[in-house]
Formats: structure tokens, C-alpha cells, sequence
């Protein structure tokens, strides 16, 4: 015989400046905001989060958007010519380069991931 037992936990973590949880309704970023706003299909996270910082470093440096990922401006042309796809791939070395954690926590806090 087979005896298996189940209990559900909830934990509850008190905001800022308790810890360093921020509760919903204090988290004042562009991207976080945009997401419950404009995706409601999408559920915010952090590394969805920095996939749209992405985004937008190639939107003002290259002209263009990255196709693998989600498009967030309008009028903006997908990234298709050689000069588009160096460019691309140089803000994607740039950034993968950088302390992306570090210098976007203020942009893309931590969501659900928790």
C-alpha cells in the first residue's frame, strides 16, 4: 500500500521595505507597465522583461526589430538587410556583454518568479 500525503503552503513576503519584495502595485516601470496594459496574453517577467529592453536598444540603435522576439513599437521595420543584421547582432553581443541583471533591476523587477 501507497500512502501519499499532500498540503499546500502559502507564503505570503511583506513589501519593501521590509524585504526586498515590492508589492504590484509600487513597481513604476515602463516595461511592466506595457505588459499589463498592452499583453494581456503574456504574464510579466523579469526575462520577458529584458527580452522587450532588448528590443528596444535594437529599435533606437539599428532602426529596426529583432523578429524573434515580441515587437513593441509600432513603425518600426523587422530587421531583414546586412546592415540591419550587423547591427542587430552587435547590440546582441553588446548586450549579452553587460551586467544585464544589474543594470536593469529598476527597469525590470523581479515578477512571479519567486
Amino acid at each position: 500500500m501507497i500512502l501519499i500525503r499532500l498540503r499546500k503552503e502559502q507564503i505570503t513576503k511583506i513589501p519593501y521595505p521590509y524585504s526586498n519584495c515590492i508589492s504590484k502595485n509600487d513597481i513604476n516601470s515602463f516595461f511592466y507597465k506595457f505588459v499589463q496594459e498592452n499583453l494581456p496574453r503574456y504574464e510579466y517577467t523579469q526575462q520577458l522583461c529584458l527580452l522587450l529592453v532588448f528590443q528596444k536598444r535594437v529599435s533606437e540603435q539599428c532602426k529596426c526589430y529583432a523578429t524573434d522576439v515580441l515587437n513593441i513599437y509600432e513603425g518600426v521595420p523587422p530587421c531583414k538587410k546586412n546592415e540591419d543584421m550587423n547591427c542587430l547582432y552587435e547590440e546582441y553581443y553588446s548586450y549579452l556583454n553587460e551586467d544585464i541583471w544589474e543594470k536593469y533591476s529598476d527597469d525590470c523587477p523581479l515578477g512571479n518568479e519567486l
